[in-house]
């Protein structure tokens, strides 16, 4: 369990994440800050969540090298990232090999309920980015939204 307190992670996500807001409802800054407050509240339940787990690893479409219309030659080609959000599942045959920033390196049972690739985290980039964790809330975010569903739906 963190030791971050709220007032903490809404500044955290307030400097690094982006920030949606109703131009009739509220101003920039209120959605700013409302967006910033709901981002803590959903890192908050991933880190309670003992069976969702987030898993970082180099991305298989390979570099921004790859990209033609990239022109990065004052840098040598770095990877692209991935992130799977998983929950944990006791079938054999699912076992997720990545990297978490709270575990490290790791093989664990899990099934991906969500993920997103493609990360560039920069020539110097790595996993430990501070958009690694806005990246990590927001999937977590979209699963609770699909739980939410499933849960009017009458689903499991």
């Amino acid at each position: 369990m963190s030791t971050t307190t709220t007032g903490d992670m809404v500044a955290f996500f307030y400097e690094h994440a982006s920030f949606s807001y109703n131009q009739l409802r509220e101003t920039a800054e209120d959605g700013h800050m409302r967006c910033a407050r709901e981002l803590a509240e959903v890192w908050r339940a991933f880190e309670a969540d003992e069976n969702v787990f987030a898993v970082w690893r180099e991305d298989d479409i390979g570099s921004w090298s790859d990209f033609d219309d990239v022109d990065r030659s004052d840098c040598d080609p770095y990877p692209f990232y991935e992130c799977l959000l998983c929950v944990d599942c006791d079938y054999p045959g699912d076992l997720v090999r990545g990297y978490d920033p709270r575990d490290g390196i790791f093989e664990r049972p899990g099934r991906v309920v969500e993920c997103v690739g493609g990360v560039d985290f920069g020539e110097q980039g790595s996993t430990d980015d501070p958009y690694a964790r806005v990246i990590v809330a927001q999937l977590y975010e979209e699963l609770q939204a699909r739980r939410e569903n499933a849960i009017t739906r009458g689903e499991n």
